[in-house]
């Protein structure tokens, strides 16, 4: 692999009810699960709001952008969740790029992003295809 690849920082955040909201805000997801912590323990039977699972993509390509530039494309994504992510709980998003190749004149990077809380895998591993 070429060692003049750009590097992607791990990500770690915590979910609070702000950044719920503004998920909210910016989707228009405004379900209670997300945001209702009784509405979850009597509907669901959950001790808290959790995170919509599309959320993760979201912060991904935000992620992804800020570390490639703002001209990089996510060409593809594929998540598959494992387990659900309620407030309190910090996650960590750890990127590993797997090959490289010439596109015309951009490198497409395929990644493979391993999403945790603790030791607890969320997703299975993230295949990305970014485009810079």
């Amino acid at each position: 692999m070429n060692d003049n690849l750009p590097s992607i920082k791990k990500l770690s955040l915590t979910i609070t009810p702000q950044l719920l909201v503004a998920y909210a805000g910016a989707t228009w997801d405004f379900h209670r699960y997300h945001y209702d912590s009784e509405f979850v323990k009597e509907k669901l039977n959950v001790e808290k709001p959790f995170v919509d699972g599309q959320m993760f993509g979201a912060i991904i390509v935000k992620h992804l952008i800020q570390n490639l530039g703002n001209n990089a494309t996510i060409l593809s994504m594929k998540l598959r969740y494992l387990s659900m992510v309620s407030i309190g709980e910090s996650v960590n998003f750890e990127f590993n790029t797997i090959n490289s190749r010439l596109a015309e004149t951009n490198t497409v990077l395929k990644l493979l992003i391993n999403v945790t809380v603790e030791e607890r895998k969320i997703l299975q591993p993230i295949d990305v295809e970014v485009m810079i």
